[in-house]
């Protein structure tokens, strides 16, 4: 890691943390381990959140039922956030537009359940980007609060990040016709795209005439701007209230991820050795 000290140093990444802390005492050390103390030594970090104040979780979706345990919130208290009423919040999204359109999950065609938890998601992602730009960061690590993270994210992916204009790194798994949401590198040029598409949703839903559909979304967003994808190798499994951890596929491809893959792998390999030399030359 340390090869890289130089070109980083100075550099300024943010965390931000969006949504709901199900179960931290499984999720936050991969956090911290994976991520927070794999962050480049020379540069200069901070963590924003902005997390839903709730005491429970219902999701038929998910299978989830239960008490929110309040001390999930605790792992995050050292950051700069904000808790926000989830129904205060929902009042402020778009969904009377987007339920217009028909609904992406058949599982709720009745009650548009899923629908209404993307758009809180989305606009909780709003919300900690609004947090965000005040630090105005080279880049933004956008980390879900719920998930398990397997391996420690390589310094070399925020270098790239900082020196490739209008880019993002996302997982290269679960794409579901779109593009994986559930975290992302993106630098100075595309963290908004990617904080604020809440504000492209009814966009997104005239344009394709499709209803709302939180991959599509992104996939859609990231195209309209230009934006550079690159898959970041990285994987991480969904945690529920109660402790479980989810067995995801990360296996799973599109004809989308493919082409993608296969036009980009080169130029990050390539780009990791050209930073290397360029270090080892100077």
């Amino acid at each position: 890691m340390g090869i890289f000290i130089n070109i980083i140093s100075g550099m300024k990444i943010a965390i931000a943390f969006f949504g709901i802390p199900r179960c931290s005492k499984k999720s936050y050390p991969s956090i911290k381990e994976q991520i927070i103390e794999h962050l480049p030594p020379g540069a200069k970090t901070k963590c924003f959140y902005h997390f839903y104040e709730q005491k429970e979780v219902v999701n038929a979706r998910s299978g989830e039922e239960g008490e929110l345990d309040q001390t999930n919130y605790v792992y995050f208290e050292k950051f700069a956030g904000i808790l926000e009423k989830p129904d205060d919040a929902f009042k402020k999204t778009p969904f009377e537009k987007a339920k217009k359109f028909g609904n992406a999950w058949s599982r709720d065609i009745e009650d548009f359940s899923t629908l209404r938890n993307l758009l809180l998601q989305l606009r909780s992602l709003k919300k900690v980007t609004k947090l965000v730009e005040s630090f105005e960061p080279d880049c933004v690590f956008f980390v879900r609060p719920d998930l398990l993270y397997h391996e420690p994210i390589p310094d070399y992916y925020y270098n790239l990040s900082k020196n490739s204009i209008n880019s993002i790194f996302v997982p290269g798994w679960q794409w579901g016709a779109g593009i994986n949401d559930r975290f992302a590198i993106a630098n100075k040029d595309s963290y908004q795209v990617y904080g604020y598409r809440i504000d492209e949703a009814m966009n997104y839903c005239k344009t394709s005439n499709h209803s709302l559909h939180s991959e599509r979304l992104l996939k859609w967003v990231l195209l309209k701007k230009k934006v550079k994808i690159f898959i970041l190798q990285a994987t991480a499994s969904r945690v529920r209230i109660n402790g479980e951890i989810i067995k995801e596929n990360f296996g799973t491809r599109t004809s989308f991820l493919s082409a993608l893959t296969n036009r980009r792998k080169r130029f990050l390999y390539h780009a990791q050795w050209k930073t290397r030399l360029k270090i080892f030359f100077s």
